[in-house]
């Protein structure tokens, strides 16, 4: 993984923290899988492959996600 910066609108960075609160993982964690399904779904719409690596994070993502809850409803 590689680091980058972004920069937004503190209400903006807002909307994510608090979604990613309410689902039990961290902002960068939601916001990743935001960037994955977005590549996904705009290869999809061209008609291009995705790169499987891709796929594969996005799999990992949903995993993770779905774990996370499970821990959440076990606590």
């Amino acid at each position: 993984m590689v680091s980058r910066s972004l920069r937004l609108p503190t209400d903006v960075l807002e909307e994510p923290v608090a979604l990613a609160s309410a689902q039990g993982v961290a902002w960068s964690t939601l916001v990743r899988q935001w960037v994955i399904d977005g590549i996904v779904t705009a290869r999809h719409a061209t008609g291009t492959e995705v790169d499987p690596a891709i796929e594969l994070q996005r799999g990992v993502a949903m995993i993770t996600h779905a774990a996370s809850r499970l821990q959440q409803r076990a606590a």
